[in-house]
């Protein structure tokens, strides 16, 4: 091996998944030009580069990604909504 060249190791891992899911694997490996142990190692590799959630409290979470509907000023329920929370 020349020098600045890198060596991968892969080992061989058998998976069991739906056969559905398998078809469609393979289509869209075909369609990417890949292979699917590609593919399942890129979404791997994403995955485990994603940062955890499971243990931030839901509020912060979608703290701000949600925004009030417009008011309707015909809509009793969501006046008094908007004055509570004091939305406007």
């Amino acid at each position: 091996m020349g020098m600045g060249q890198v060596l991968f190791v892969k080992t061989r891992l058998n998976i069991s998944i739906d056969a559905a899911l398998a078809s469609g694997l393979k289509r869209v490996a075909r369609q990417r030009n890949t292979t699917v142990s590609a593919l399942v190692e890129e979404l791997l590799r994403t995955t485990m580069k994603a940062p955890d959630n499971r243990n931030i409290p839901f509020s912060l979470r979608w703290a701000g990604r949600f925004r009030p509907a417009p008011k309707d000023a015909s809509d009793m329920r969501l006046c008094a909504l908007f004055s509570k929370h004091r939305l406007g």
